[in-house]
């Protein structure tokens, strides 16, 4: 990863659709954390978490880890059930 990066005393919000090992989040988090980010929160919609994933995220300095409940984590903290009700109610 390349590139010029103004988060420092930031608040940071790196987010993906799904969080499988954490590997490429892990990378994206140093960088923002190396940089001078106050915080890093690492959001994903479905986050599996296989592996080591939040010990690697956790490691790489993300203050928290957030996701749907969408599968099954330890991550959830936003409930999918209303839209996914509202979508079959259609």
């Amino acid at each position: 990863m390349e590139g010029e990066l103004k988060v420092q005393d930031k608040d940071v919000i790196i987010a993906d659709d799904i969080i499988a090992t954490g590997g490429t989040m892990a990378s994206a988090i140093a960088i923002a954390k190396k940089t001078g980010a106050r915080s890093i929160y690492a959001v994903g919609t479905h986050a599996l978490l296989i592996k080591n994933a939040v010990y690697t995220l956790l490691s790489a300095g993300t203050d928290k880890i957030i996701s749907t409940d969408s599968v099954d984590s330890p991550a959830y903290v936003v409930s999918m059930a209303e839209v996914v009700a509202q979508a079959l109610s259609k």
